[in-house]
């Protein structure tokens, strides 16, 4: 005789489960039992089936109700009771939910026909089914379960676990939670895309698949960092058109100096977004830009509940801006970028200004007051400014106690603010320029109003000056310092650069 475990004899354990319930009568024919091999644990496929024609009745009413206060249904005879006993043993009730007991502590919750169709439904063809495409949440998307062998389910712990095979033994992805968890958990997914873990009696939401965002921002989602919690979020490219790995770009919050969103190519700087503080403008997004002690990210909505937009980061590093139409059935692009040279980080190179206008009637770049291309070659034949500018008569004339000043340059992005620094969150503009002439090392400084705080901040720059772009409806002034002959001759052109 050899000992068979549980888990191995399941056949077995259907077929004492079908004795156990079947009542043979006078009757001296008996009607044939089909047992059938599954590739999935199928417990309850008899009980179901046998209900399916009372779907107002729970299949699994009479189990709950023992558990809960030990009655038994008013026709159940002596064997009915002993079979209610026996399969109670595999259930276990939490938080009012009755749940199944499975291998390695798993629980699976009972749900009738009707609420399992429900689900699947809502998974496969809801709200958010057809318009995701299975692109904002890819938890393994560097390593793939072949084929649909996948099952993702809750253990006792509270944590969502991604198992490769229905036999649940190979975890491939874990939420890996550890705050401690007193009561359920429930997995969702919520109408804004956001796949949320949240203790069912506290509604606490334990984890978000919105903190882990793959290469689509959705309305609502937050890229940037959690101060408290250190979460970092931001997007990541494709590997390629069909493969979900992650690619070679990368949309990122940098909180140096003040907070700017960039777009990288593997380490390299490829485009740099408008730095905190941002104006506020209603367009078809409305977007946001928080800086504070906890939080620094940014996040849009849609000033209109009934359009349908996306923002994908795609296998080339473009950032396409999609909405959905319904008649269609399809994404429609409205905006995609970076499509200008001057999108380009740094297109003009240190102290260079980029001018979009530009394009296709003369060269894009020029230098900044008091500056002058490193190469006049490769600027003025070559037409390439990645070199960038440098100070003129940087041996002959000092910016630093010597007659020295500040010449504005209009709207534009203001340059990287890596090498910036606030000096202050509510300062005039005089005062802001009387710092900046302070420190010999302030190349620049801008003052910038800041939204919902009912001041003005000083910003100053103490290194290279990089990615300034022109930008006409966007753009703010810029103060550059510049030595006493360079202002000079500004102050009697009258002109600002």
């Amino acid at each position: 005789m050899k000992h068979m475990p549980r888990a191995q004899n399941q056949i077995a354990d259907a077929l004492a489960t079908l004795a156990s319930l079947w009542e043979k009568g006078d009757q001296k024919l008996t009607q044939l039992v089909i047992l059938m091999r599954s590739r999935i644990p199928c417990y309850e496929g008899l009980i179901i089936a046998h209900l399916d024609l009372e779907d107002e009745m729970k299949w699994y009413e009479d189990i709950r109700r023992y558990l809960e206060v030990r009655e038994y249904p008013q026709s159940a005879n002596n064997r009915d009771r002993a079979t209610i006993r026996r399969l109670a043993t595999q259930f276990t009730l939490a938080g009012g939910q009755l749940y199944k007991r499975f291998f390695e502590g798993l629980l699976l919750l009972c749900v009738t026909k009707k609420q399992s169709e429900q689900i699947m439904e809502e998974v496969h063809a809801g709200v958010c089914g057809p318009y995701m495409n299975g692109r904002v949440l890819a938890a393994n998307r560097n390593k793939p379960i072949n084929g649909s062998s996948g099952v993702l389910s809750i253990n006792q712990y509270g944590n969502l676990i991604l198992y490769s095979s229905h036999e649940m033994k190979v975890p491939v992805w874990s939420t890996n939670i550890s705050m401690e968890v007193t009561y359920t958990c429930v997995a969702q997914l919520l109408e804004s895309g956001n796949f949320v873990l949240v203790e069912d009696r506290s509604k606490r939401i334990l984890w978000q698949s919105f903190d882990y965002p793959t290469d689509t921002n959705l309305p609502g989602m937050k890229l940037g960092l959690n101060q408290k919690t250190g979460i970092r979020r931001f997007l990541s490219s494709w590997k390629s058109k069909d493969d979900p790995a992650s690619g070679d770009y990368l949309v990122e919050v940098n909180p140096t100096g003040s907070p700017q969103i960039f777009l990288y190519k593997g380490t390299k700087s490829y485009r740099r977004g408008i730095p905190w503080p941002l104006r506020s403008y209603v367009d078809l997004l409305n977007y946001s830009f928080i800086n504070s002690e906890d939080e620094i990210f940014t996040s849009y909505s849609v000033v209109d509940t009934s359009v349908i937009v996306r923002i994908v980061l795609d296998y080339s590093g473009m950032m396409r801006h999609q909405i959905w139409r319904e008649k269609d059935g399809k994404w429609k692009e409205y905006w995609s970028g970076p499509k200008y040279q001057c999108d380009t980080y740094a297109h003009c190179g240190a102290y260079g200004k980029c001018n979009p206008d530009r394009f296709n009637v003369r060269f894009e770049c020029d230098c900044l007051p008091g500056y002058e291309p490193k190469s006049s070659k490769d600027w003025n034949i070559l037409k390439d400014a990645s070199g960038g500018c440098v100070r003129k008569r940087l041996e002959s004339s000092s910016v630093c106690d010597n007659g020295e000043g500040f010449v504005k340059v209009e709207d534009v992005k203001v340059p990287d603010t890596s090498v910036a620094a606030w000096v202050a969150m509510d300062m005039t503009a005089i005062d802001c320029e009387k710092e900046c002439r302070r420190n010999c090392s302030c190349s620049a400084y801008v003052s910038i109003d800041i939204p919902g705080r009912g001041s003005t901040g000083c910003l100053a720059w103490f290194g290279e000056s990089m990615d300034t772009v022109y930008l006409a409806d966007d753009g703010y002034d810029i103060y550059v310092r510049v030595d006493s002959l360079e202002l000079g001759t500004y102050y009697f052109l009258g002109t600002n650069f």
